[in-house]
């Protein structure tokens, strides 16, 4: 077993899609995560993704599918740093 963080579901209204408004969020909140690491000793991402196009989005910043638990994913906190080269 890994300490994690859960990220909650981000959405963003079908009005404002394709916006980058998700990316966002993301980058928001997996910078909050990385600021807060130390303090509550999270090694990684878990997110619980709504559908296939949760899916992809989520794969595109090196999320990774977990077997067990159909839509979850992970991102290790370390390769996080990654997503913000974009």
């Amino acid at each position: 077993m890994v300490p994690t963080t859960l990220l909650g579901r981000l959405a963003v209204s079908t009005a404002f899609r394709g916006q980058g408004h998700g990316e966002t969020l993301l980058m928001d909140a997996l910078y909050r995560i990385l600021q807060h690491s130390g303090e509550v000793a999270s090694a990684g991402v878990i997110v619980d993704a709504k559908d296939a196009g949760a899916i992809s989005f989520y794969r595109k910043y090196g999320f990774l599918e977990l077997p067990r638990v159909e839509r979850r994913l992970f991102l290790p906190l370390a390769q996080s740093k990654n997503c913000f080269d974009r």
